[in-house]
C-alpha cells in the first residue's frame, strides 16, 4: 500500500485564520455564515478590480481585511452606517491595486 504525503500533495490557498478559539461561543450556523461571507468576499476580490464596499460581520472584519492585503489591496473599515455606530457589522471599503507608472524625466 502506498502512503501519500498530503503536505506535498495539498496546499492551503488562503488561510481562514481560525485556528485557536475564535469560534468559541459561535453556533454552527453562525460559523457557517462567517465562512460563506468570507468566500463571497474572496470572490469579489478576484472579480472586482475596482473599488467596492461590503457590509461584513464584525467577527470577519480582520480576516477579510487581511485577505485583501495579501492580494495587494488596501482596505478601510468603518463601524458607522449613516452616522449610527454598529456593534455587529462593519463597512469595509476595498481599494484597487496601486499600479506604478514609469515617467520619463
Amino acid at each position: 500500500m502506498t502512503s501519500i504525503n498530503f503536505s506535498e500533495t495539498w496546499e492551503l490557498t488562503d488561510p481562514f485564520e481560525i485556528d485557536n478559539e475564535e469560534l468559541n461561543g459561535q453556533s454552527n450556523t453562525d460559523s457557517f455564515v462567517l465562512g460563506v461571507e468570507w468566500a463571497q468576499f474572496r470572490e469579489r476580490l478576484a472579480s472586482e478590480p475596482i473599488e467596492f464596499s461590503a457590509a461584513v460581520h464584525s467577527a470577519n472584519v480582520q480576516r477579510v481585511c487581511n485577505m485583501a492585503t495579501r492580494r495587494g489591496r488596501e482596505t478601510k473599515a468603518s463601524w458607522t452606517f449613516d452616522g449610527v455606530v454598529s456593534e455587529g457589522w462593519c463597512l469595509v471599503i476595498v481599494y484597487p491595486k496601486k499600479t506604478l507608472t514609469l515617467v520619463k524625466p
